[in-house]
């Protein structure tokens, strides 16, 4: 196949090609390994010429270092980001137990270790995750890291130099940036409920999308946005009401309600009762019949 492919491509395109092909696959996240397998035989061509078909079979024998838990090391990424703590538990210990029950030999334990050493180190930087808790530099970790014998050990080590603190940090960002963006949205409802404010606007301004800043906003606060707004402005309508000789389709008119009806509506269901109503009984007229 890959020699048509050669003749196809000459064929139709006039170049000649060299063909890379790594070792069977059958999963989506073993195809970041297997282009690298591919890319790696065709570094043997030299002096092959062109044209070369290369498999990684023929020009790298088989190692144990490929027995890399690749889609654990994913899951435990996936976790942390998720800001699961169980999860990241779980999946370190599956990745640590599978990496293990692989039969390698030292050396190549010490490789696969040092690979998701590496890679936890380069997941922090992506992240941007601070990196003043590690005191030690990378030749301080790799060293404390051989010396470790147990596969617990092991395991704890890298949950607490990485996992677990990759955890937090992330959890307190989390924690900081909602409280941001639902505090932002409660300053504009504060300052603006007299407007034709929605939530798609709020969003624009602190540039975040309308369905995550209501997710987001819901489960700070306890209640959806459309609530929220409705409640204050209708906390504002009761102190109108009461130290204010406004009538009452002027405060329907000035928090935005369609007409005077809608508002009244709006009012007895949150008050029990209507915004008539109300201001006789905190103004202290007679009773309603």
């Amino acid at each position: 196949m890959a020699d048509e492919i050669q003749k196809a491509i000459v064929q139709y395109l006039d170049i000649k090609v060299s063909i890379g092909i790594s070792r069977p696959f059958s999963t989506l996240a073993e195809t970041q390994l297997a282009m690298h397998e591919a890319m790696t035989s065709l570094k043997y061509r030299v002096g092959l010429g062109q044209e070369s078909i290369l498999f990684i079979e023929d020009v790298q024998p088989q190692s144990n270092l490929y027995r890399f838990p690749y889609e654990g090391e994913q899951a435990l990424f996936d976790a942390i980001r998720a800001g699961n703590v169980e999860q990241s538990e779980l999946a370190l210990k599956h990745f640590i137990t599978e990496l293990f029950e692989s039969h390698m030999k030292h050396q190549d334990y010490q490789l696969s270790l040092l690979r998701l050493l590496v890679d936890l180190l380069k997941f922090g930087q992506e992240m941007s995750l601070s990196m003043e808790r590690i005191v030690e530099d990378e030749a301080s970790l790799i060293q404390s890291l051989f010396k470790l014998r147990d596969v617990k050990d092991i395991e704890h080590w890298f949950w607490s130099k990485f996992v677990h603190p990759y955890f937090r940090e992330l959890s307190n960002r989390r924690d900081s940036q909602f409280k941001h963006i639902s505090e932002a949205v409660i300053d504009m409802i504060h300052r603006e409920y007299d407007s034709e404010l929605t939530l798609e606007e709020c969003s624009s301004r602190i540039n975040y999308h309308p369905h995550y800043v209501s997710r987001v906003f819901r489960q700070e606060t306890g209640v959806n946005f459309s609530d929220y707004l409705t409640q204050y402005r209708i906390d504002t309508a009761k102190k109108w009401l009461t130290e204010s000789d406004m009538k009452i389709v002027e405060i329907a008119e000035r928090l935005r309600y369609n007409n005077s009806a809608n508002f009244i509506r709006s009012f007895r269901k949150l008050v029990g009762m209507t915004p008539g109503q109300y201001r006789e009984e905190r103004m202290g007229s007679p009773e309603r019949p």
